[in-house]
């Protein structure tokens, strides 16, 4: 391809046809910026592929996360309602035998708090991944969720948040 158009050039300069030349010379360089500009639309397209699939995968591991605390959460309500039933029942006006008041008195003072997993959320915002979500609101929402939300979880009222969350 590179010998036939530089038989053509030459065969144009030799027979002194300046302006076929420079009509020649345009055509060619119009080539290769299709060329250029084709090769960079195919990098866009390439580079769009691989930020849309990072985008899922973030989003893939914030969804983990938040089923992972779902979970965590409801055993942290479980928790503090066997705590709350414990509480109660050593408040009961009957008498309790002596050897369940050492029981009941441990599983009151027995719970964990709810640890919340943030993983995949801080990673995204470390790596500056966050911003390829193209979806704002919902970029908004998840931001607010971990930043608002999720501190009143980890208030030291905790125990009314979770109150409140299963009523």
């Amino acid at each position: 391809m590179i010998k036939f158009f530089r038989k053509i050039r030459q065969q144009l300069i030799s027979e002194n046809q300046t302006s076929k030349y420079v009509l020649y010379a345009f055509g060619e360089i119009l080539l290769v910026v299709i060329g250029i500009l084709l090769a960079l639309q195919i990098n866009n397209w390439n580079i769009d592929k691989k930020d849309k699939l990072e985008e899922y995968q973030i989003l893939q591991a914030i969804q983990s996360n938040l089923e992972e605390d779902a979970d965590n959460l409801q055993q942290a309500k479980e928790r503090y309602q066997l705590t709350s039933t414990y509480i109660e029942r050593f408040f009961q006006a009957r008498p309790i035998p002596d050897d369940s008041l050492a029981y009941i008195s441990t599983r009151m003072a027995g719970h964990a708090p709810f640890i919340r997993n943030t993983t995949a959320f801080s990673l995204s915002i470390n790596s500056g991944k966050l911003d390829l979500i193209r979806n704002k609101q919902l970029v908004q929402a998840i931001q607010r969720m971990y930043a608002f939300d999720y501190l009143t979880i980890d208030s030291p009222h905790q125990e009314l948040v979770v109150q409140i969350i299963s009523s």
